[in-house]
């Protein structure tokens, strides 16, 4: 399973690990409170999302532990070797699974430049990657790999069969932005011309005469590939490409 978003070369996700996940500030969301810090603080868009990911999450005396490596276990495998009585227990005291495969959103307030990240176990939030995931999929196959969006931290409705109309978490995406250090760099800053040396004028080239042919070495050069590479030939290819990154890349449903 390939559920890792992110710019070509890792970017954030580069230096995942299990005692690295949370980068930058803490962000929550609840149906009450919206999108807040850990200090109950209203977090306020838009963000440039640079990366999300999905990992196991384990609470164990209110501390999250973590597997990042890709493809990961079984978390059922995972638990089956944890007996129940060190299982945590809910608010109505029943035990819960240990390990859960758990959403990680990495994202930047575009005003501020805060760093913050996101992460959560619930349905709710893994429909909130599911549908990040295929927009960047999307996105990423027409216009390069580089792109990532840009969004209003925003919320949207969907419909449990237990529970009814629900509400979760959501990125509403408004523009993409190609990530610095890649061909447009993100538009962060103009290039520092190169420094031009002081010398003579050198003498002007002696004109071809008419009835001289122009030589191989005097065409004109060949116009550079262009960037973003070329999109499938065909619709039929674009739409068989990106059903494959969705097929390869789909968390498994819980």
């Amino acid at each position: 399973m390939n559920a890792n978003v992110g710019p070509p070369g890792g970017g954030i996700l580069a230096g995942l690990s299990d005692d690295n996940v949370t980068r930058g500030i803490i962000a929550r969301w609840s149906k009450e409170a919206g999108w807040t810090t850990r200090e109950g603080q209203p977090i306020q868009g838009p963000v440039l999302v640079i990366g999300f990911v999905t990992v196991l999450r384990r609470w164990k005396g209110s501390r999250p532990y973590y597997k990042t490596a890709h493809p990961l276990p079984d978390p059922e495998e995972l638990n089956k070797a944890i007996p129940i009585e060190d299982w945590e227990r809910d608010l109505n005291g029943d035990p819960q699974p240990p390990w859960k495969y758990c959403y990680v959103f990495y994202f930047v307030n575009l005003t501020t430049g805060a760093l913050y990240t996101f992460a959560h176990d619930t349905f709710g939030t893994q429909l909130c990657h599911q549908a990040l995931e295929e927009s960047c999929v999307v996105t990423q196959m027409l216009r390069g790999a580089n792109v990532m969006p840009i969004a209003q931290l925003s919320t949207s409705r969907w419909k449990s069969t237990k529970w009814g109309p629900q509400t979760r978490p959501h990125f509403e995406i408004f523009d993409w932005r190609e990530l610095p250090g890649t061909a447009g760099g993100g538009n962060l800053g103009s290039p520092t011309p190169a420094p031009q040396l002081s010398g003579p004028t050198p003498a002007a080239a002696a004109p071809i005469p008419p009835s001289t042919p122009a030589s191989a070495s005097t065409a004109a050069p060949r116009p550079a590939p262009a960037y973003p590479p070329a999109a499938p030939s065909t619709a039929a290819q674009t739409a068989a490409a990106i059903a494959a990154r969705l097929h390869s890349s789909r968390a498994p449903s819980r």
